[in-house]
């Protein structure tokens, strides 16, 4: 039987990473991409003492090219693509809305938000032809609610969730289904680098008081980020396709019975008594 082969963008490092190694021990072949080459030889090498073959790309998911040529190598050494996890991402401008720098917004737009309709664009046509595949689109701080001093990044992440929810009603009745995950607080590089040097002093109290705790708590455990991995890959999803799933939440996600006009991990309007 032909092992299954996963495509993680992000995956050299961090939550994708983490992720990478779950999907490792249970011997998938595995693709990940970063724009960081040194990163990806780490991760590379960390890998494959799973057991399992790694390809290791450097690619800018902003750039639909290199997105292009990250899926064209995958089918090529492995014929099929099981599961996207559109990881990657960037922080983006920290402060009010008025002062950040117009390029960085953008750069977190295109990366958060176009990075993922990318390789959705690429991927989703090879498994409506297989009629097999699952997608988890990762979320984060700012998705369902407002992040203040992070507009860019909770904006793009807000798309994301719309766009898991349009994407899963297209795909009714082709066995493939599509997920965002929110992987709760994690410690990772890109939190480190919120509470440091210039940034620091743009933060409020509350967000400063919040990266403390994560600093000493490490936020959420690979035990449970690896608990929802193996649900999702293992149930059937199709009750569950377009919605958000926390981290946090399994056993109650476990427990969800579809009903068509629930708005359970939806994001909705609250009507005006």
């Amino acid at each position: 039987m032909r092992s299954k082969t996963a495509i993680i963008t992000g995956g050299s490092k961090g939550i994708g990473l983490r992720i990478a190694r779950i999907l490792a021990e249970r011997k998938y072949n595995i693709v990940i991409c970063s724009r960081n080459h040194p990163d990806l030889i780490r991760a590379k090498k960390e890998l494959e003492k799973y057991g399992i073959k790694c390809l290791a790309l450097k690619a800018d998911v902003s750039d639909y090219k290199q997105c292009k040529m990250l899926v064209r190598k995958t089918l090529e050494n492995f014929l099929q693509i099981d599961l996207l996890v559109n990881n990657a991402g960037y922080q983006g401008p920290i402060g009010k809305l008025w002062l950040n720098n117009l390029e960085d917004w953008e750069k977190t737009i295109k990366i958060n938000l176009l990075g993922v309709f990318y390789m959705l664009h690429l991927v989703v046509p090879s498994m409506i032809k297989r009629r097999k595949g699952l997608i988890i689109n990762i979320s984060g701080g700012g998705g369902a609610y407002a992040r203040p001093l992070f507009s860019g990044y909770a904006t793009s992440k807000a798309a994301v969730l719309r766009l898991t929810e349009t994407l899963a009603r297209e795909l009714e009745g082709t066995n493939v289904n599509v997920v965002a995950v929110g992987p709760g607080a994690t410690w990772t590089d890109m939190t480190k680098s919120i509470s440091r040097g210039k940034k620091n002093k743009l933060l409020d109290k509350k967000t400063l008081a919040e990266l403390k705790t994560l600093k000493i708590t490490r936020g959420t455990s690979f035990d449970t980020l690896k608990n929802l991995m193996i649900y999702l890959i293992k149930a059937s999803l199709r009750k569950l396709s377009g919605r958000l799933l926390h981290v946090n939440e399994l056993p109650k996600i476990k427990k969800y019975r579809h009903r068509a006009s629930s708005d359970i991990g939806l994001l909705r309007r609250i009507n005006f008594n």
